[in-house]
């Protein structure tokens, strides 16, 4: 008799910089052959004529609190392979001449009551009605966390660099199912993705002002949009504080702060601004030309994290955090155009 196994279909959507990211959608393999599919999408698109900036950051915005999202929330399919329509069987999983690219995350003599608890998971995952975010909160994971409630691993290159990137897979959404984190600083030595930039322009409401933002929950970039914010800060160096977007509590923002003042005044501080981009300026410092900034280069020492805890007085003092303290000890100049 054949072993069962459970495995991750990654359907290809779409190429950023040179990077193509996947949807996942889970495929439970009985020993008689027998198919079985668990796959989540959002409920709804945005409406005719919005931008795809304002779009992503009110996404991500609504994550963060449980509002309402342009995309409506997180919903989910499962069932026998029969039970779904065949156009979507073809796109989530390829047809049999070329089928997507797939890898087994489970394999065993009986493996029905590990699909009954990926299936449990995510039929309870759709009736929390989560803001679906494409940064942050998507079908992709959706599928990672109803594999930790099975407790099945979860893949470990499903990251922008991973053989199969896919978007928010390492976001795990119930508490409980909450691993540590396998990499804290998942911007750090990685390049950007475009929603990821679109959606710290739009949160900026500048394009070319984009400070490098580090992930330091594990669980995604938290960007506050423009509308939400009540962030002031000096985001031109003019001398005045202007109503801006900001970033989120789990989420800091990189800064060369020599003397270690615990201030951060103005966008002078901050890597990106109007004139240049954030890898650009921290390139800058990189003094012995490795392509790399850690020790060895003269300016690492003053390089902090800087996090706020209000989100409304930036230029006082706030939580500062060295990069030694956080566990980094070099960051990676990677970026593409």
């Amino acid at each position: 008799m054949a072993n069962e196994t459970i495995s991750i279909v990654y359907e290809p959507l779409g190429v950023f910089h040179g990077v193509t990211y996947y949807h996942e959608t889970l495929l439970y393999t009985n020993s008689d052959g027998d198919q079985f599919m668990a796959t989540a999408a959002p409920s709804s698109q945005p409406a005719p004529g919005t931008g795809d900036l304002d779009n992503i950051s009110n996404a991500s915005g609504a994550a963060m609190t449980n509002g309402q999202s342009p995309y409506g929330t997180l919903i989910t399919n499962t069932g026998a392979l029969s039970s779904f329509d065949p156009a979507d069987v073809s796109r989530l999983l390829g047809s049999t001449a070329n089928p997507n690219p797939s890898q087994v995350v489970a394999s065993g003599a009986d493996l029905s009551t590990k699909w009954n608890q990926i299936v449990s998971a995510e039929n309870e995952l759709a009736t929390e009605n989560l803001p679906y975010s494409p940064l942050t909160q998507n079908s992709n994971s959706i599928a990672n966390t109803a594999l930790t409630a099975a407790g099945i691993d979860t893949p470990l290159n499903d990251g922008v660099l991973g053989k199969y990137w896919t978007p928010a897979s390492s976001n795990i959404l119930r508490g409980a199912f909450i691993p540590s984190p396998r990499n804290p600083f998942p911007f750090v030595g990685s390049r950007c993705d475009a929603a990821y930039a679109a959606a710290v322009a739009a949160a900026f409401n500048r394009s070319l002002v984009d400070p490098l933002v580090i992930d330091l929950s594990g669980n995604g970039v938290q960007l506050i949009p423009l509308a939400q914010s009540n962030a002031h800060f000096d985001l031109y160096n003019t001398g005045f504080a202007v109503h801006t977007g900001w970033v989120g509590s789990q989420t800091g923002i990189l800064v060369d702060n020599p003397g270690a003042s615990g201030t951060i005044d103005n966008i002078t501080a901050l890597f990106g601004n109007a004139s240049t981009d954030g890898f650009s300026a921290l390139a800058a410092l990189d003094t012995n030309h490795d392509g790399i900034i850690d020790a060895s280069d003269a300016g690492f020492s003053n390089l902090e994290i800087w996090t706020d805890t209000n989100g409304i007085r930036l230029s006082t003092r706030l939580a500062m955090a060295t990069l030694k303290s956080t566990s980094t000890t070099r960051t990676q100049q990677t970026t593409t155009s």
